[in-house]
C-alpha cells in the first residue's frame, strides 16, 4: 500500500485508535463492545449508520490510518465514529446498548461496505496536525476535554522545550489558535487529571458527567484560579496546586448539591472567593451563593440591597393575600412571624436612629 494515497482495506483489518482523545481512561481502548458501548451514547451514530446503508460509504472521507506494528492491522486515528457505524453494520451482535434500534438499521439496510477507502500514513505523529486543523480550528470540532488532550500528545511529541508561554506560544502556532487558549485548555485537563486522580474528591461521578468546559470557564476568572494556586489561568505546572482550596472549588462545580448550576454563576464565585467575608459565609453553609455574593460589596451597599430584598418579598407577601378565599388555617403562626419581622425591623430603626444623635 502507497503512503498518501487511497486504498480500498477490508474492514476487519481496521481497529479502533487506542490513543484517541475523545475515549475516557476508563474505557478498555482493545475492546471493540466497550468502545461502541461509549459511542453508542451518542444517537448521531444511528443516524451515520443510517447514511451508510442509504447511500454506502462516502469515498470523499477516507479514514486516515498507521500500521498496526503488533500484526498486520491497521489503527484508524482519523474516522473512529465511522469505522465504529462500519463495525456495528457488518456486526451488529457488538451493541451492547440500543440493540433494537442497530437492528432496525441492520434488517433494512441497501449497503454492507466491507471495503474501505483509507489513507495509510508511516507514523500516528504525521496525522496529529492534519486533527489540529480539523477538530481544533476546522469544521468538525471537538469538545474542549479531546482538544486539552490533543494539544498535550503534541506538547509530548514535539518536546517542546521553554517557558510556559513559550510552550503556549508554540502550540498555538502549531494549531491555529491563540496561546492563552491552549494554555488553559492544559491547565484545565492537569486539573482534571488531578481530581481524577484523587477519585474526584469523593464526588459520585464519572467522565461522561463531568462539563470539562465548566472548569475550562471557572479557572479563566482571576480570584478563582489564583484560589486554587494557579498564577494565572494559562500556567499549566500545577505543581503548587491548593489541594483544599482546588477540592473546595471542584465540590462547587461538580459537588451532589451543585453550588454552581449554570456559567453565569462563575461570575459571583469569583467575587465570593475574592472576599474572605463572602467566602466564609459561602463555605460554613450559611448562606446560599446568591446571598453570599452582597458580603462582597462595601457593608452600606450589602444593608441596602438586604433592605431593598425585604421589602420585595413583603410586597409579594401582601399581593398574595389578595388571593385568600378564608382566613389562612396558620393564622395564629402567620401572625407570630409578622411581629418577628416588625420587631427585626424597629430593631433596625432604633440602631440607625442611636447613631444619627
Amino acid at each position: 500500500m502507497k503512503p498518501n494515497e487511497i486504498e480500498y482495506i477490508s474492514l476487519n483489518k481496521l481497529i479502533f485508535d487506542p490513543q484517541n482523545p475523545r475515549l475516557p481512561k476508563n474505557i478498555d481502548s482493545n475492546n471493540d463492545e466497550e468502545i461502541i458501548k461509549y459511542m453508542l451514547r451518542d444517537a448521531s451514530l444511528l443516524e451515520l449508520m443510517r447514511s451508510i446503508t442509504e447511500i454506502d460509504y462516502s469515498h470523499s472521507e477516507p479514514l486516515l490510518i498507521v500500521p498496526n506494528k503488533k500484526n498486520d492491522n491497521y489503527i484508524v486515528v482519523e474516522g473512529n465514529r465511522r469505522l465504529a457505524a462500519l463495525k456495528l453494520l457488518s456486526e451488529p451482535t457488538l451493541a451492547t446498548v440500543r440493540i433494537k434500534s442497530v437492528n432496525d438499521i441492520v434488517d433494512t439496510k441497501k449497503h454492507t461496505p466491507s471495503l474501505i477507502p483509507c489513507i495509510l500514513h508511516k507514523k500516528r505523529e504525521d496525522i496529529l496536525d492534519y486533527l489540529g486543523y480539523r477538530h481544533i480550528t476546522g469544521v468538525k470540532s471537538w469538545g474542549s476535554l479531546e482538544k486539552a488532550r490533543y494539544v498535550e500528545q503534541l506538547l509530548k511529541k514535539h518536546k517542546i522545550q521553554g517557558t510556559t508561554e513559550d510552550k503556549n506560544r508554540i502550540l498555538a502556532n502549531m494549531i491555529g489558535s491563540r496561546a492563552d487558549h491552549v494554555g488553559r485548555l492544559l491547565s484545565t485537563l492537569k486539573l482534571y487529571e488531578f481530581a481524577n486522580d484523587k477519585a474526584y474528591f469523593e464526588v459520585e461521578t464519572s467522565e461522561k458527567d463531568i462539563d470539562f468546559s465548566i472548569l475550562y470557564t471557572a479557572i479563566g476568572y482571576k480570584n478563582i484560579h489564583e484560589h486554587i494556586g494557579l498564577k494565572k489561568s494559562g500556567d499549566f505546572e500545577i505543581e503548587k496546586i491548593n489541594i483544599k482550596n482546588y477540592e473546595f472549588i471542584f465540590k462547587c462545580l461538580y459537588g451532589p448539591s451543585k453550588k454552581i448550576t449554570e456559567s453565569r454563576q462563575l461570575s459571583d464565585l469569583n467575587a465570593v472567593v475574592g472576599n474572605e467575608t463572602a467566602l466564609n459565609k459561602f463555605k460554613n453553609d450559611e448562606l446560599p451563593l446568591d446571598e453570599a455574593v452582597f458580603y462582597t460589596d462595601k457593608p452600606l451597599e450589602t444593608f441596602k440591597t438586604f433592605l431593598e430584598g425585604a421589602k420585595k418579598y413583603l410586597l409579594n407577601a401582601r399581593t398574595c393575600m389578595d388571593s385568600f378565599i378564608e382566613p389562612p388555617e396558620d393564622l395564629d403562626g402567620i401572625i407570630i412571624r409578622i411581629r418577628e419581622l416588625e420587631k427585626i425591623a424597629r430593631s433596625i430603626r432604633r440602631t440607625l436612629e442611636e447613631d444619627e444623635d
